[in-house]
């Protein structure tokens, strides 16, 4: 069972956990971008990156497995330091329990308080629920990367372009 008194900010402990859901999410070929996933050392990294970083990253968990995972990033470039890039997921054991809503309220949260103005994110168009759940808390569309995943079968499947002002 997972509670909202789970969410926590993400640690280098998370690591592995981390690696395994976020290796069953791309997986599932579905609701990610990518259709390989990354290595543990390159998840390692990035992760060590973003906690030196200090990015926005929470987690959910119960004592044995991570249900869900929200990170923002800063862009660094130069002119868009106000804009962060939202990135989420749920394993799907855990999904249609409101663990995305909970995890987009605290991470929106602390990117306001850190003077964070706009907050962008993609998502494949397939992905209903997430769409639902972003419409939700406000985000709109900007635009559209036409045939951006090319499924086993196939078909292709086009990413969304969202954004929201904080």
């Amino acid at each position: 069972m997972i509670s909202e008194n789970s969410i926590r900010n993400f640690s280098p402990d998370d690591i592995d956990n981390f690696f395994t859901a976020f290796k069953n999410i791309v997986n599932e070929d579905i609701y990610y971008i990518n259709t390989t996933p990354p290595s543990l050392e390159m998840v390692r990294s990035w992760c060590e990156r973003n906690i030196e970083k200090n990015m926005i990253h929470v987690i959910m968990s119960n004592d044995c497995q991570l249900a869900g995972s929200c990170d923002i990033y800063q862009r660094e470039h130069e002119g868009a330091p106000h804009i962060g890039v939202l990135a989420i997921f749920v394993v799907k054991e855990f999904r249609g329990n409101g663990i995305a809503t909970k995890l987009m309220q605290e991470v929106l949260i602390r990117a306001k308080s850190r003077g964070i103005e706009k907050i962008e994110l993609e998502v494949l168009a397939n992905n209903h629920g997430a769409i639902h759940c972003y419409k939700k808390f406000g985000f709109f569309q900007e635009g559209k990367r036409q045939n951006a995943k090319k499924l086993k079968d196939g078909s292709y499947v086009d990413a969304l372009l969202m954004a929201k002002f904080l």
